[in-house]
């Protein structure tokens, strides 16, 4: 059974850790605390889950022979990157990337996470270069990532994944068939102006059949028929 803490690629490739800076001290912040928590729970599932690895293979296998270690060290970095980048966008709720390209520049904590911060600074921050890193998993290869977590949290590779207590039962998948394509219409402007128009004139006329009659001496029918 394959150990999943190795690298699941066949070759060795060599990712200089960043030298940086100690994170800015945040004091009597709980909320603060709880994201930290956060953030070093999800570090540790990626490495032991072998997504991290995952990632790198995939990055790995569109390199062509000729490529330098150098280059190739590069594409895994930015691989890693790619991947703990838009993990941590969800998290926030996926904001634009114009205000994330912001967040994360301004957050040691965020870029530490994200391996994209050093002593130098931080870099891969610009809004069209986050885009990137968002779309740079095909929708098969993140097929290929939930694959391997529903396996991991499934016992496959140890009883306990991921720091739970055991392993989850993937054999029955609930799902809610009760959920169908609602056929509406598309929500243009002047059409959802139609639309309260007339539930407000509906609502007048349900008015009117119980007699209050004062505020309006004409129905509206004659609004319904134009």
């Amino acid at each position: 059974m394959k150990n999943n803490n190795e690298p699941l690629s066949s070759e060795t490739v060599s990712i200089q850790s960043l030298l940086r800076p100690a994170l800015t001290p945040v004091l009597r912040n709980r909320d603060h605390v709880r994201i930290v928590e956060d953030l070093q729970l999800l570090d540790q599932n990626l490495k032991l889950s072998g997504l991290e690895s995952k990632a790198i293979e995939l990055a790995l296998s569109e390199l062509g022979d000729k490529a330098s270690a150098a280059q190739r060290s590069t594409r895994a970095e930015w691989a890693v990157f790619s991947l703990r980048s838009e993990l941590l966008r969800q998290m926030l709720q996926a904001p634009s990337f114009e205000s994330y390209s912001v967040t994360l520049s301004s957050s040691d904590l965020f870029s530490d996470f994200c391996g994209c911060r050093s002593l130098d600074g931080i870099r891969w921050t610009s809004k069209s270069t986050l885009h990137r890193a968002s779309t740079f998993y095909s929708d098969e290869q993140l097929r290929e990532f939930n694959t391997l977590l529903v396996q991991t949290l499934g016992g496959q590779f140890n009883e306990s994944p991921l720091s739970l207590e055991t392993a989850q039962d993937m054999s029955v998948c609930l799902i809610d068939s009760t959920c169908l394509e609602a056929n509406i219409h598309f929500p243009v402007d002047w059409i959802l102006l139609r639309d309260v128009s007339l539930t407000l004139l509906k609502a007048v006329t349900l008015i009117r059949k119980e007699g209050l009659l004062c505020r309006m001496p004409d129905g509206p029918e004659k609004l319904f028929a134009t």
